[in-house]
Parts: C-alpha cells; sequence; structure tokens
C-alpha cells in the first residue's frame, strides 16, 4: 500500500495519483540542477483501507476541519 519514487512513473496515476506519478518521473529521469529523495509515497488503495479502517466519515473531517480557514494556513 506503499511504493517508492524509484518505482513510479507516470502511467501510475491512477494508484498513486497525479502529484506522486510527477515526482516519480522526475526522480527516475535523474535531471541535472532537480534533486528529489528517493521516498514513499502511500498509494490510493492504501489511503482509501486506512480511511475505511478508521471510519473516518465526511462528518468526521468536517469536525476536524471545524474553525480552519484557509487563510490561516
Amino acid at each position: 500500500m506503499t511504493l517508492w519514487l524509484r518505482d513510479i512513473s507516470l502511467d501510475m496515476i491512477p494508484q498513486v495519483g497525479g502529484k506522486n506519478a510527477s515526482l516519480g518521473a522526475m526522480f527516475n529521469a535523474g535531471l541535472d540542477g532537480i534533486r528529489i529523495p528517493d521516498a514513499f509515497v502511500v498509494t490510493v488503495d492504501g489511503f482509501d483501507h486506512f480511511i475505511r479502517h478508521n471510519t473516518i466519515t465526511d462528518a468526521t473531517c468536517a469536525r476536524i476541519l471545524e474553525g480552519v480557514f484557509p487563510k490561516d494556513l
């Protein structure tokens, strides 16, 4: 339910999301001047499993984010 950036490519957007797929592609391209440390990412299935296992609902998220305003971030 996690993957290393070194194992991720652009064709894996459905499994890891667009940002992680882009980071994986840049990491594997070995571009000069762009240093990206190898890291792990949580897959979409891993995230979904976490949410289900912990019964996190929309109401749970609303309670957590209550009083948080984008301008404060």
